[in-house]
């Protein structure tokens, strides 16, 4: 009687062992697999980052200036407008160059990327004036005066060019459907970039 008491205890107590050296063996089992994962979680942000760093700058938008400005004052305040026109100068310029909008990847850091599960979430820095194109010598100019006053010099003429092209900066940096369409051509550019680090993900991009 006493031995298959010994017996039941004995049982009872290899029974407990073996559920528990189970359970342990299944808690370092995921714990190591959760320790994998984090690992290429990491490798996989930090191979994201290299490779948009190595491409810097993206231009994923160029167009074409064709901007043209005026101005004219008289020296004459008069009604009468030929007294007006003979102490009278005027300009008329027209820009003409090409620019680029795109987005700066060295703004990317590892805080903007986010591995959940199979989807790595991009946080995209904002669309930037890229390139800007204007040259003085491509400018057409009409620069007319009175016969009592001179026509603009070739310094106000420069002058003119520099303040017409902080205007055309201002018109392009506040252009949202031109930003707008920008950044949608990078991110199918960055989605092809992607494409070998990011296998088996979705990249998808938040504001």
């Amino acid at each position: 009687m006493k031995f298959k008491t010994i017996k039941r205890i004995v049982n009872g107590v290899l029974i407990v062992v073996v559920i528990f050296l189970g359970s342990q063996y299944i808690k370092i089992k995921f714990q190591k697999q959760d320790v994998r994962q984090v690992y290429q979680k990491e490798i996989n942000e930090k191979l994201i980052i290299k490779k948009l760093h190595d491409e810097s700058k993206l231009v994923t938008l160029s167009g074409e200036i064709h901007k043209t400005f005026g101005k004219q004052i008289s020296i004459f305040n008069t009604k009468h407008q030929w007294l007006y026109n003979l102490g009278a100068k005027k300009y008329i310029v027209t820009m003409n160059g090409k620019y680029q909008l795109g987005i700066d990847l060295n703004k990317i850091h590892l805080d903007d990327i986010h591995t959940i599960k199979n989807e790595i979430y991009i946080k995209l820095p904002s669309v930037e004036l890229a390139g800007l194109d204007l040259p003085f010598e491509k400018m057409k100019v009409v620069n007319e005066s009175g016969i009592f006053v001179s026509e603009y010099s070739t310094n106000e003429i420069k002058s003119i060019h520099i303040a017409a092209k902080k205007e055309i900066v201002k018109e392009l940096e506040s252009d949202v459907v031109s930003k707008e369409k920008a950044l949608s051509n990078a991110e199918e550019v960055l989605r092809s970039l992607l494409v070998g680090v990011d296998k088996g993900y979705k990249v998808r991009f938040v504001n």
